[in-house]
Protein backbone atom coordinates (compact mmCIF):
# COMPACT_ATOMS: atom_id res chain seq x y z
CA UNK A 1 0.00 0.00 0.00
CA UNK A 2 1.24 3.55 -0.62
CA UNK A 3 2.44 4.64 2.82
CA UNK A 4 5.63 6.49 3.86
CA UNK A 5 8.49 4.45 5.28
CA UNK A 6 8.53 4.55 9.09
CA UNK A 7 12.02 5.54 10.25
CA UNK A 8 11.58 5.76 14.00
CA UNK A 9 8.93 5.48 16.71
CA UNK A 10 9.58 6.81 20.19
CA UNK A 11 8.29 8.56 23.28
CA UNK A 12 9.38 11.78 24.97
CA UNK A 13 7.87 13.23 28.15
CA UNK A 14 4.90 10.89 27.86
CA UNK A 15 4.14 11.80 24.24
CA UNK A 16 4.52 9.28 21.47
CA UNK A 17 5.99 10.41 18.16
CA UNK A 18 6.90 8.95 14.81
CA UNK A 19 9.42 9.93 12.15
CA UNK A 20 8.56 9.03 8.57
CA UNK A 21 10.11 9.52 5.16
CA UNK A 22 8.74 12.56 3.36
CA UNK A 23 5.75 11.62 1.23
CA UNK A 24 6.10 12.65 -2.43
CA UNK A 25 3.49 15.00 -3.83
CA UNK A 26 1.00 17.23 -2.06
CA UNK A 27 -2.23 16.67 -0.12
CA UNK A 28 -5.19 16.13 -2.42
CA UNK A 29 -7.10 18.75 -0.44
CA UNK A 30 -4.78 21.45 -1.77
CA UNK A 31 -5.09 20.24 -5.38
CA UNK A 32 -8.82 19.57 -5.69
CA UNK A 33 -9.96 23.18 -6.22
CA UNK A 34 -7.94 23.51 -9.42
CA UNK A 35 -8.32 20.02 -10.89
CA UNK A 36 -10.55 19.51 -13.91
CA UNK A 37 -13.22 16.82 -13.95
CA UNK A 38 -11.03 14.75 -16.28
CA UNK A 39 -8.09 15.03 -13.89
CA UNK A 40 -10.26 14.12 -10.91
CA UNK A 41 -11.56 11.07 -12.76
CA UNK A 42 -7.97 9.80 -12.98
CA UNK A 43 -7.61 9.96 -9.20
CA UNK A 44 -10.84 8.45 -7.88
CA UNK A 45 -10.11 4.79 -8.85
CA UNK A 46 -6.57 5.12 -7.45
CA UNK A 47 -8.01 6.33 -4.15
CA UNK A 48 -10.26 3.27 -4.09
CA UNK A 49 -7.38 0.90 -4.91
CA UNK A 50 -5.21 2.41 -2.14
CA UNK A 51 -8.03 1.94 0.37
CA UNK A 52 -8.56 -1.66 -0.75
CA UNK A 53 -4.86 -2.31 -0.07
CA UNK A 54 -5.22 -0.91 3.46
CA UNK A 55 -8.29 -3.07 4.03
CA UNK A 56 -6.40 -6.19 2.91
CA UNK A 57 -4.83 -6.19 6.41
CA UNK A 58 -7.12 -8.16 8.70
CA UNK A 59 -7.63 -7.20 12.35
CA UNK A 60 -8.13 -9.50 15.31
CA UNK A 61 -10.97 -7.44 16.72
CA UNK A 62 -12.65 -4.05 16.79
CA UNK A 63 -11.52 -0.56 17.77
CA UNK A 64 -8.04 -0.29 19.34
CA UNK A 65 -5.33 -2.92 19.47
CA UNK A 66 -4.00 -3.30 23.01
CA UNK A 67 -0.33 -3.72 23.94
CA UNK A 68 -0.81 -7.45 24.61
CA UNK A 69 -2.24 -8.03 21.11
CA UNK A 70 -5.90 -8.16 22.14
CA UNK A 71 -8.47 -5.68 20.82
CA UNK A 72 -11.01 -3.58 22.70
CA UNK A 73 -13.98 -5.53 21.34
CA UNK A 74 -14.01 -9.13 20.09
CA UNK A 75 -17.03 -8.95 17.78
CA UNK A 76 -19.56 -6.76 15.99
CA UNK A 77 -22.27 -6.89 18.66
CA UNK A 78 -19.93 -5.86 21.46
CA UNK A 79 -18.50 -2.86 19.58
CA UNK A 80 -21.97 -1.76 18.48
CA UNK A 81 -23.32 -2.15 22.02
CA UNK A 82 -20.62 0.29 23.07
CA UNK A 83 -21.53 2.65 20.21
CA UNK A 84 -25.20 2.58 21.21
CA UNK A 85 -24.32 3.39 24.83
CA UNK A 86 -21.91 6.18 23.94
CA UNK A 87 -24.11 7.82 21.31
CA UNK A 88 -27.08 7.56 23.64
CA UNK A 89 -25.18 9.41 26.36
CA UNK A 90 -24.36 12.14 23.82
CA UNK A 91 -27.93 12.85 22.72
CA UNK A 92 -28.18 15.91 25.05
CA UNK A 93 -25.16 17.40 23.22
CA UNK A 94 -26.90 16.88 19.88
CA UNK A 95 -30.01 18.57 21.25
CA UNK A 96 -27.85 21.56 22.17
CA UNK A 97 -26.88 21.67 18.49
CA UNK A 98 -30.54 21.97 17.48
CA UNK A 99 -31.82 18.40 17.19
CA UNK A 100 -35.13 17.55 18.81
CA UNK A 101 -36.14 14.75 21.14
CA UNK A 102 -37.79 12.89 18.25
CA UNK A 103 -34.56 13.14 16.23
CA UNK A 104 -32.67 11.60 19.14
CA UNK A 105 -35.19 8.75 19.45
CA UNK A 106 -34.95 8.04 15.73
CA UNK A 107 -31.16 7.99 15.76
CA UNK A 108 -31.04 5.58 18.69
CA UNK A 109 -33.61 3.33 17.03
CA UNK A 110 -31.51 3.27 13.87
CA UNK A 111 -28.30 2.44 15.73
CA UNK A 112 -30.00 -0.51 17.40
CA UNK A 113 -31.28 -1.77 14.04
CA UNK A 114 -27.83 -1.37 12.53
CA UNK A 115 -26.37 -3.49 15.33
CA UNK A 116 -29.04 -6.16 15.08
CA UNK A 117 -29.53 -6.46 11.31
CA UNK A 118 -25.93 -6.33 10.10
CA UNK A 119 -22.77 -8.19 11.07
CA UNK A 120 -19.02 -8.26 10.50
CA UNK A 121 -17.22 -11.57 10.92
CA UNK A 122 -13.81 -10.21 9.87
CA UNK A 123 -12.79 -6.67 10.83
CA UNK A 124 -9.95 -5.06 8.89
CA UNK A 125 -7.44 -2.28 9.36
CA UNK A 126 -9.28 1.01 8.91
CA UNK A 127 -7.55 4.37 8.50
CA UNK A 128 -10.51 6.12 10.19
CA UNK A 129 -9.67 9.53 8.70
CA UNK A 130 -9.45 8.73 4.99
CA UNK A 131 -9.91 12.28 3.75
CA UNK A 132 -8.39 14.40 1.00
CA UNK A 133 -5.87 16.02 3.34
CA UNK A 134 -4.33 12.63 4.12
CA UNK A 135 -4.05 11.41 0.51
CA UNK A 136 -0.93 12.65 -1.28
CA UNK A 137 -0.86 13.08 -5.05
CA UNK A 138 2.07 13.79 -7.39
CA UNK A 139 2.10 16.35 -10.20
CA UNK A 140 1.42 13.59 -12.73
CA UNK A 141 -1.77 12.68 -10.81
CA UNK A 142 -0.56 9.54 -9.09
CA UNK A 143 -1.68 8.67 -5.57
CA UNK A 144 1.71 8.43 -3.89
CA UNK A 145 0.95 8.07 -0.17
CA UNK A 146 -1.69 7.82 2.52
CA UNK A 147 -0.56 9.47 5.76
CA UNK A 148 -1.66 9.95 9.38
CA UNK A 149 -2.79 6.57 10.69
CA UNK A 150 -3.07 8.01 14.20
CA UNK A 151 -6.77 7.10 14.43
CA UNK A 152 -6.45 3.61 12.94
CA UNK A 153 -8.76 0.92 14.26
CA UNK A 154 -10.21 -2.47 13.50
CA UNK A 155 -13.68 -2.24 12.00
CA UNK A 156 -15.86 -3.13 9.04
CA UNK A 157 -14.32 -1.60 5.89
CA UNK A 158 -17.47 0.46 5.33
CA UNK A 159 -16.15 2.78 8.05
CA UNK A 160 -13.59 4.33 5.67
CA UNK A 161 -15.99 4.33 2.72
CA UNK A 162 -18.51 6.22 4.85
CA UNK A 163 -15.83 8.86 5.41
CA UNK A 164 -15.11 9.04 1.68
CA UNK A 165 -18.82 9.56 1.02
CA UNK A 166 -18.69 12.75 3.07
CA UNK A 167 -15.84 14.19 1.03
CA UNK A 168 -15.69 16.07 -2.27
CA UNK A 169 -14.93 12.75 -3.96
CA UNK A 170 -16.93 10.72 -6.48
CA UNK A 171 -17.83 7.63 -4.46
CA UNK A 172 -18.97 5.55 -7.46
CA UNK A 173 -15.58 5.98 -9.15
CA UNK A 174 -13.77 5.20 -5.90
CA UNK A 175 -15.76 1.98 -5.60
CA UNK A 176 -14.73 0.92 -9.11
CA UNK A 177 -11.11 1.21 -8.04
CA UNK A 178 -11.87 -0.48 -4.72
CA UNK A 179 -13.04 -3.52 -6.63
CA UNK A 180 -14.68 -5.62 -3.87
CA UNK A 181 -17.82 -7.63 -4.60
CA UNK A 182 -19.53 -6.67 -1.36
CA UNK A 183 -19.86 -3.02 -2.39
CA UNK A 184 -22.31 -4.16 -5.08
CA UNK A 185 -24.62 -5.89 -2.62
CA UNK A 186 -28.21 -4.67 -2.36
CA UNK A 187 -27.88 -3.13 1.10
CA UNK A 188 -24.42 -1.61 0.65
CA UNK A 189 -25.59 2.02 0.58
CA UNK A 190 -27.91 1.39 3.52
CA UNK A 191 -25.01 0.03 5.54
CA UNK A 192 -22.76 2.90 4.48
CA UNK A 193 -25.30 5.54 5.54
CA UNK A 194 -26.10 3.79 8.83
CA UNK A 195 -22.41 3.61 9.66
CA UNK A 196 -22.02 7.23 8.66
CA UNK A 197 -24.84 8.07 11.06
CA UNK A 198 -22.83 6.66 13.98
CA UNK A 199 -19.77 8.65 12.87
CA UNK A 200 -21.67 11.90 12.28
CA UNK A 201 -23.29 11.68 15.71
CA UNK A 202 -19.94 11.10 17.40
CA UNK A 203 -18.11 13.88 15.53
CA UNK A 204 -20.77 16.48 16.32
CA UNK A 205 -21.01 15.45 19.97
CA UNK A 206 -17.21 15.68 20.27
CA UNK A 207 -17.21 19.26 19.00
CA UNK A 208 -20.16 20.30 21.15
CA UNK A 209 -18.51 18.86 24.27
CA UNK A 210 -14.83 19.68 23.73
CA UNK A 211 -14.83 22.58 21.25
CA UNK A 212 -18.09 24.55 21.65
CA UNK A 213 -18.34 27.39 19.17
CA UNK A 214 -16.06 25.66 16.67
CA UNK A 215 -16.76 27.01 13.15
CA UNK A 216 -17.17 23.47 11.80
CA UNK A 217 -20.19 22.74 14.00
CA UNK A 218 -22.81 24.04 11.50
CA UNK A 219 -21.22 21.86 8.78
CA UNK A 220 -21.48 18.78 11.00
CA UNK A 221 -25.06 19.65 11.90
CA UNK A 222 -25.97 19.77 8.20
CA UNK A 223 -24.10 16.52 7.59
CA UNK A 224 -25.91 14.69 10.36
CA UNK A 225 -29.29 16.01 9.26
CA UNK A 226 -28.56 14.90 5.68
CA UNK A 227 -27.50 11.41 6.76
CA UNK A 228 -30.51 10.99 9.05
CA UNK A 229 -32.86 12.14 6.28
CA UNK A 230 -31.32 9.70 3.78
CA UNK A 231 -31.73 6.74 6.11
CA UNK A 232 -35.32 7.60 7.02
CA UNK A 233 -36.25 8.30 3.39
CA UNK A 234 -35.02 4.81 2.47
CA UNK A 235 -37.40 3.06 4.81
CA UNK A 236 -35.34 2.59 7.92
Amino acid sequence: MPVPEVLFVGEEDGREFIVQAKAPGRPLSTLLPRLTEAERSQLWPQIGAALAAIHSVTAGGFWRRLSDGRWDFPNWVSVMDSAVRNRGAEIPLLMQAGFGEQDGDEMMRLLARYRDEFDCSQPVLCHSDYTAEHIFVTDDLRVSAVVDFGDFCGDHPVRDLATVAGEEIDLASVLRGYGADWVSEELFMDRLQLHRLTLDMGYLAHLMRDRPGHPAIPLHVRGLRSTLAWVLDHGW
